[in-house]
């Protein structure tokens, strides 16, 4: 194995770890995951991984977001759906719009980052008002990871590199957030 595909397996190894503590912190009620954030991000890893970005901590990144998913239906927050809530969900299809528009590939992807930003402005919102009710540990493993399979990069094209570095960026603000 090349020291690429051990970093990114060890990216993956990191992903799946940090769900443990997440799900446990949920399971226990520390945490309530926003429903409407978790359906963005779950439908947002299917595209990224349709839109080419297909790698082993992307499909780690899918998996963990479906667990969550739910766990987010039994355990999370969201009955009543905010407007933020909705102009993620509103913003998420019309970046599939703005794909099948444009018929790139990168432009795809793009779009769906963004998506992934403003879906995560309720986790945001959620976690500014209650610190106490995300844990940090699982944010950091999230970023770590997301941090590894940039060293990893053998190739830094912006398809290979945009979607590591927003999920460093999410987590990052995640984590400042819990400890301001």
């Amino acid at each position: 194995m090349t020291t690429s595909e051990i970093l990114e397996l060890i990216s993956v190894l990191l992903v799946l770890l940090a769900t443990i503590p997440y799900v446990w912190a949920i399971v226990r009620m520390r945490t309530r995951p926003p429903r409407s954030t978790w359906i963005v991000w779950t439908v947002l890893s299917v595209l990224i991984i349709a839109a080419g970005d297909w790698s082993w901590q992307m499909l780690s990144i899918l998996l963990v977001d479906v667990a969550i998913l739910g766990f987010a239906f039994w355990y999370g927050e969201g009955a009543v759906w905010t407007k933020t809530d909705i102009a993620s969900l509103v913003l998420a299809g019309f970046s599939i719009s703005l794909w099948q528009m444009s018929g790139s590939a990168a432009w795809g992807l793009t779009f769906m980052l963004i998506a992934a930003c403003v879906s995560s402005i309720p986790t945001f919102k959620v976690v500014r008002q209650y610190p106490k009710k995300e844990w940090w540990l699982p944010w950091a493993g999230m970023m770590l990871s997301s941090i590894l399979k940039l060293v990893s990069l053998t190739d830094w094209t912006y398809t290979a590199a945009a979607q590591p570095i927003v999920y460093v960026a999410i987590p990052l603000i995640v984590i400042y957030l819990i400890f301001r």
